[in-house]
């Protein structure tokens, strides 16, 4: 069950985030391949199985460190746009 969570939310990341575009396929090949009571499919989920739990906590130290680096939302957008404003006479301020 931990295998499949981490695989759907890999898999939804690279599609609709920013993850990288060559696990793409391959991840719905694998969700597939687990989901649909193939012989080939219990044995890739019991290897995968196993790598399920470090692969979760090593997920969530990468996240922490993220968050540290870069703050939860990183930087504001009103920040940036305070220094391309035009003062009143459309000068920069």
């Amino acid at each position: 069950m931990l295998l499949l969570i981490l695989l759907i939310s890999l898999a939804c990341w690279c599609w609709f985030g920013a993850g990288p575009f060559f696990l793409r396929w391959p991840l719905v090949v694998l969700l597939v391949l687990l989901t649909s009571g193939h012989q080939m499919g219990a044995v890739v989920g019991s290897y995968l199985e196993v790598l399920a739990e470090p692969l979760l906590v090593f997920g969530i130290v990468l996240l922490g460190l993220w968050i540290m680096v870069r703050g939860i939302f990183g930087r504001r957008r009103a920040d940036h746009n305070y220094h391309n404003r035009r003062g009143w006479h459309g000068d920069r301020r």
